[in-house]
């Protein structure tokens, strides 16, 4: 059931390539749920998301806080999601990606 949620769950290693994911809605990001592990995350976002993502990532290097953007899929749904972002040891992220609307 929650493979159809609009949320997502996964990790990144410090060059921003996807990890571990779980509970991956795979159509949030224009293909199959299958197909989101071992992807590099700039891949899936729009160009012009690219310094939000970017200023989120330079501000968790120096926080334990809970970070959030936005962005919108580089896939031709152009979904915008909503990220939450924690730093996790040795420079990986966890990141949770909850669909907010159609861009």
């Amino acid at each position: 059931l929650v493979e159809w949620w609009p949320i997502s769950y996964f990790k990144t290693d410090p060059d921003g390539r996807i990890t571990d994911s779980k509970f991956v809605n795979g159509e949030l990001f224009g293909m199959n749920r299958g197909e989101v592990s071992g992807r590099a995350f700039n891949g899936l976002r729009a160009a012009e998301c690219w310094p939000d993502f970017e200023a989120m990532r330079k501000r968790l290097r120096s926080s334990t806080a809970v970070e959030s953007c936005e962005v919108v899929c580089a896939s031709g749904n152009h979904l915008r999601l909503r990220l939450k972002a924690k730093n996790l040891p040795n420079g990986f992220l966890a990141l949770i990606a909850l669909l907010i609307t159609d861009a």
